[in-house]
Order: C-alpha cells, then structure tokens, then sequence
C-alpha cells in the first residue's frame, strides 16, 4: 500500500478520516493525498492565472481553499509523513473517483455519518456513491473516530466467487498493522448453510499462508448485518472488511449490507468490491 486517498471538506467526519488514514500510512509506509472539492467549476485549477483572474470571486474561492488544505497538511496530525494537497471543483464523489484512478491510489479513507449522528437514515451521499463506486478499498470512519492499535480483523462475506484478491489485501493490511483476521460467514434462517461446508471454502481461502494468523467462524443471527455487528462487539475486533456485491446497482435509497453495517457500528468498515 503505497497512496492513500483522503477527501477533506474540514468536517469533523473528514478529520477523523486524515488522522485514521495517516494511521495506516505509518503503517504501511503510505503517503498520504489530501483532496478537496472546492465549489468551482471543473477544470479551473488547469487554467491560467490569467484566465482565473478573469473571474475574481471564483479565484479567490480556489486560492483560499488552497491555503487552508496546505495549513491544515501542516498540521501535528501529518508529522512523519509524506502528504500532498490537491485542490479540484465540480462534483465531490467523481473527483474522488477519477482522482484515485489517476494516482493508483490503493485505499480511501473518508468519513461517514452514523446512527445518531445525523436526521438521514443515510451514511452520507459523497461516502454512499464512492463507497460503491470505487475500484479500490474503501475504509470508512465516524466522527470523532480516535485511531488506536487494531489487533483483530473481521472479514466478513459469503465465500462465493473470486474473493482471493480481496482476502489478500485484507491480509497484507492485517500484516502491516500486527492484526489477526477472523473469517466470518452468518448463518440466519434465510440463507442457513451447512457449516462445515463453509469452513472449507474459508481455508481455501488461506491455505498455506502463515504471515498472519486466521480463524474461520460460521456465527448464527437473525440477520447478515446484526450478526456482522454482534460478533464485532463479541470478539472486540477494531476493523470490519466485508466485500460487496453489485453495489453500483443497489437504488440510492435502499441500504446495502455494508453500508448498514457502517450506520450502525463506531467501527471502521474496510469494504471490497467484488471484481
């Protein structure tokens, strides 16, 4: 892991997100872009100055925004790293898109809202559409979210397709932070599997890797996402990774699996999608 991706609009959910991802880079080794989409049009940072002075009220938007993202790159929160600060306009979630695409960036970290913290049922429309849009992980933080030492791992999923990719980014993260992996299916009456035939797709998923330590869990609940959290409070695990299915399909009013999980947990949620 060597870019990570950190969209900053100065909220509080947006902080805990730089300090998580700075977390990380420590890490990892990471350098860390700081991004923020600025209510301006698109393409404005690529034009001339003269071009820019052309409208003043819009250049001044630029360069103040500018301003404040280097001072806050500054700030104690980055010492011992390495950071960049852009500035872009337009539409905050396709800028953070084609920004990771453009700078191989291997994780996002941003902020989400939760239960309680918010009027919406909705984790927030920028953290939504990035959340099932991106092609690299995602790891979603709560406001006022404190990094600590994380030394479990939930992977949560069905274990069906080709999730070894997803497995092995969880893996090499789990690494860096000293952290053990938990492989978790939840078994609900709905979707009730037989329990051995579960562990053995687990294992296959880790055979013969010993880099990290793994346990494979089957969990009874009645539903995916309860079960997801209860076994997390259980076990005391620091993060979530769960990898998603189809997410770019899923209505913007209806809640997928990840994203309840995310409204309803402090914890953060490191979500795969599917290739």
């Amino acid at each position: 892991m060597k870019n990570i991706l950190v969209p900053i609009d100065f909220s509080a959910y947006s902080i805990s997100a730089a300090k998580m991802g700075v977390h990380v880079a420590k890490k990892t080794g990471a350098t860390v872009h700081l991004l923020h989409v600025a209510n301006i049009p698109v393409g404005w940072a690529n034009q001339s100055p003269s071009e820019r002075q052309k409208n003043s009220v819009l250049e001044k938007r630029f360069v103040d925004a500018q301003t404040k993202l280097k001072k806050f790159a500054r700030s104690r929160i980055f010492k011992s790293i390495t950071v960049t600060t852009t500035v872009k306009g337009d539409v905050p979630f396709e800028q953070i898109l084609s920004f990771a695409k453009a700078h191989l960036i291997q994780l996002i970290v941003m902020g989400a809202h939760g239960a309680g913290e918010t009027t919406s049922l909705f984790i927030g429309s920028t953290a939504q559409r990035v959340l099932r849009m991106a092609s690299c992980p995602v790891l979603s933080v709560k406001k006022n979210y404190t990094p600590k030492d994380i030394r479990k791992i939930i992977f949560a999923s069905d274990f069906e397709g080709n999730i070894t990719r997803s497995v092995n980014t969880a893996k090499n993260l789990a690494a860096n932070l000293k952290a053990s992996i938990d492989l978790l299916y939840v078994n609900t009456l709905t979707r009730l599997k037989d329990s051995e035939e579960l562990l053995t797709r687990m294992k296959a998923e880790v055979h013969a890797q010993k880099q990290v330590t793994f346990k494979c869990v089957v969990y009874q609940d009645h539903e995916i996402e309860t079960g997801v959290i209860n076994y997390a409070k259980k076990s005391k695990a620091g993060m979530i990774a769960l990898v998603t299915n189809l997410r770019k399909r899923k209505a913007g009013y209806q809640l997928g699996i990840a994203e309840t999980i995310l409204f309803h947990t402090r914890v953060p949620v490191l979500s795969f999608a599917q290739k």
